[in-house]
């Protein structure tokens, strides 16, 4: 790799030998990761009689190891590029992402090459296109951005701060129908946004929690003025959750460098989670599937997803648990509680969307 863009998943491969002759016992295999990759897993595998490895690992590589002569342990590593504060925002700049691997040699071990016990790799971090609101994916020229059409877009694509492809087809390449995802409800699939498929493989994995929606709908839902009734903050939340997806497929960080902070990808979680808990379970999961009294395309009928108001404790408080549900919803019991209040989500999402966050 050369170039890299936030939330890209990168991997490396460090492979640390032993030419001889005499065995290095208690050799330190080091690689102190950069701050702008997170979620950095590892694994090892020794061969040729390489001992003292620990066999997987998350963050930095410190590993102290037996080398036999003619021996070696391979490390491989995975980790999501982080863009930096303010990365997915109009006005960021490159950056870089450089990792570094080192070897030493044990204080009695006579080292007749010192040069190739250190490797670095250094990619460019591209900028992000820059998140966009409400209005920008509303907006009928820049729906050709996600309308799944491949082709059609504005011609402002070619510039700099502005999606390059169709964000409805283009993540999509590891998808089993290439430019489609898997309805989880249906089983079928189509163009549309599967919110929460991190990984782009199209289709809903087992640690994943997933809301989809038809290109119509999502259209529907960032559009407040199709909105069937002001009133109901399901689709506050569910057109928080449309930007702030559509900003990350076209390509914006939604981490920050540091894993404990509270970031965009926290409050999309939070989101999906909120939604699942006050929407009818359609597939019998245990979990609700997004769908919103009056959305556009659905069989699920009006009366099984009351509204949700905003003198709601779930929209002030937060959700508790499953029990504290409307009747309607109180099947579902699989939803990650607790769950944020609906207007601390919505508040969160709306400044990320506004290049507040």
């Amino acid at each position: 790799l050369t170039k890299v863009v936030p939330g890209q998943c990168v991997t490396y491969t460090i492979v640390v030998s032993n030419c001889g002759p005499d065995t290095a016992t208690h050799a330190l295999v080091e690689d102190l990761f950069p701050s702008n990759l997170t979620d950095v897993k590892w694994t090892s595998k020794a061969a040729k009689g390489a001992t003292d490895n620990k066999a997987r690992g998350t963050d930095n590589i410190e590993d102290y190891v037996t080398l036999p002569a003619g021996s070696s342990i391979t490390y491989k590593v995975t980790g999501t590029v982080v863009g930096g504060p303010g990365s997915h925002k109009v006005s960021d700049c490159h950056r870089t992402l450089t990792n570094t691997a080192t070897v030493t040699a044990p204080s009695d071990f006579t080292d007749t090459n010192l040069e190739n016990n250190t490797a670095t790799d250094i990619d460019t971090i591209m900028a992000a296109p820059g998140v966009r609101n409400t209005h920008f994916w509303q907006n009928t020229k820049w729906q050709k951005s996600w309308d799944g059409i491949q082709g059609n877009e504005h011609s402002q694509k070619t510039r700099p701060n502005f999606p390059d492809s169709d964000l409805l087809l283009s993540p999509y390449t590891n998808s089993a129908r290439s430019g489609k995802v898997l309805d989880p409800i249906t089983r079928r699939y189509g163009v549309g946004l599967l919110i929460g498929d991190y990984n782009h493989n199209g289709k809903t994995d087992k640690k994943e929690n997933t809301l989809f929606y038809t290109r119509a709908q999502a259209l529907q839902i960032v559009d407040s003025s199709m909105h069937p009734n002001n009133r109901d903050t399901r689709y506050i939340l569910g057109r928080d959750l449309v930007t702030s997806w559509l900003n990350y497929l076209a390509g914006n960080s939604i981490d920050t460098p540091n894993s404990k902070d509270q970031d965009a990808r926290d409050y999309i979680n939070e989101g999906i989670h909120w939604l699942q808990a006050l929407t009818p379970d359609q597939n019998r999961d245990g979990k609700g599937d997004g769908y919103l009294q009056g959305l556009t395309g659905n069989e699920t009928s009006n009366s099984r997803t009351p509204q949700i108001l905003a003198r709601s404790s779930y929209w002030k408080s937060g959700i508790s648990s499953a029990s504290n549900l409307p009747n309607s919803y109180k099947s579902n019991t699989d939803v990650l509680y607790p769950i944020d209040a609906g207007i601390s989500i919505h508040t969160h999402l709306d400044n990320y969307n506004n290049n507040i966050f």
